[in-house]
């Protein structure tokens, strides 16, 4: 599954960014292909700053899912009809955000909107394995 993050920085020990269209970039991890990338965030480029530029972006790459804390309603609803459902509710580093993913700590994004309940950040960093 390719995830995208909105994150603080270009490191994995980066906040995930508060706002999913305002973030200065995004990981894109492959876990298929175990590969990652950091991508600049072209929204912060445009006049129009709408994030759609983003999503256009996230869906040409074949992201399938956008782990964040926020998103408004205007970009949820344009990852969904672009189909990359969004996990929203996620506070942490990518580092350990992307590792309670990988370990279903995080739950299901079955529904396009999945939120995040309050409290189920799941362990500390040193709960989990280390694949």
């Amino acid at each position: 599954m390719k995830v995208a993050i909105p994150t603080e920085g270009n490191s994995w020990d980066d906040r995930v960014h508060q706002s999913f269209s305002d973030a200065p970039c995004f990981f894109i991890v492959d876990d298929r292909r175990a590969q990652v990338r950091v991508l600049d965030n072209p929204t912060l480029r445009s006049r129009d700053r709408t994030g759609k530029d983003i999503v256009t972006v996230l869906a040409g790459m074949g992201v399938q899912l956008v782990i964040a804390d926020q998103c408004d309603h205007s970009n949820a609803e344009q990852l969904q009809a672009a189909g990359i459902r969004l996990m929203m509710g996620v506070q942490g580093t990518v580092d350990l955000v992307y590792r309670r993913f990988y370990h279903g700590l995080l739950g299901n994004p079955c529904e396009p909107w999945a939120q995040v309940p309050v409290g189920s950040q799941g362990p500390s960093s040193e709960e989990i394995v280390t694949r």
